[in-house]
């Protein structure tokens, strides 16, 4: 890991950020922070752009309440959080049955649903997704079989449906490496949690990280996964706005009935 590489993180993330940030009439940011040194990346990063810019951020954790450790890790970023001047705010995941099954997908579904209640009007929420994350979420679908809708994977930018309104949910680390990051953090000296379920083979996102190890072996690296993703994304995007363009032109809705003028086509 070269220090000039180390260097530019800031300026990435500026560029990222700001491109990604168009078109979303933002007002305030609102950072998914979990600990790890993934977040806390985007929590040092998303902090000095949000105050060079003059616009409001503060940060947020959910505790999911399953480890024993998970409050105290709350207190630790709540705590590096004022540290930059953020307000920061802990939500509480009641699992009940939730916690039985896909686990790490229940508790996913559970972190979105609290921010969706927690999010303010014009509030554009951050979260700290990497590159490995996309490799990681690309090999799950590919093992469920998934179509093009699945194999897009992970989208950089996309906006949330919540009740009436809704949310823009942005990831601006989506091309960064994470052991990049962690560079970034070592060289600003900033502590990061481990999570030992990481290391938990019982989860298959855990495998998927595994198989990325030995993928790379014979030449399969995140960055192709990435670039494979990036085509399909293009192709399902072509395809939404051929389907738009024919429902526009072709279709109408009549009682809550879809109906299509056979007599244009």
């Amino acid at each position: 890991m070269s220090l000039e590489s180390v260097k530019e993180v800031a300026e990435r993330f500026k560029d990222s950020l700001s491109c990604l940030l168009e078109d979303t009439a933002s007002r305030s940011l609102l950072l998914a922070v979990s600990g790890g040194s993934d977040s806390m990346a985007l929590m040092h990063l998303a902090a000095a752009w949000a105050k060079e810019h003059d616009v409001p951020c503060s940060a947020v954790t959910v505790d999911h309440g399953l480890r024993a450790e998970s409050v105290a890790e709350a207190e630790f970023v709540k705590s590096a959080a004022q540290e930059l001047g953020l307000a920061h705010n802990t939500l509480r995941w009641n699992s009940g049955t939730e916690s039985r099954g896909n686990l790490q997908k229940n508790a996913r579904d559970a972190r979105y649903g609290l921010i969706a209640e927690y999010v303010g009007d014009g509030t554009v929420v951050l979260t700290g997704h990497t590159l490995e994350d996309q490799g990681e979420t690309f090999l799950l679908r590919l093992k469920r079989g998934s179509g093009l809708d699945g194999l897009s994977s992970i989208s950089v930018k996309r906006y949330v449906h919540s009740g009436e309104g809704g949310y823009w949910l942005l990831r601006p680390l989506l091309h960064f490496k994470r052991e990049l990051l962690q560079a970034f953090l070592r060289r600003h000296s900033v502590a990061w949690v481990s999570d030992a379920s990481n290391e938990d083979m019982r989860f298959d996102r855990i495998k998927m990280r595994g198989a990325l190890a030995q993928l790379k072996e014979v030449g399969i690296g995140v960055e192709n996964i990435a670039d494979t993703v990036s085509h399909l994304q293009r192709a399902r995007d072509a395809l939404d706005q051929e389907i738009r363009h024919f429902a526009s032109k072709f279709c109408l809705t009549e009682h809550g009935d879809l109906l299509i003028n056979w007599v244009e086509l």
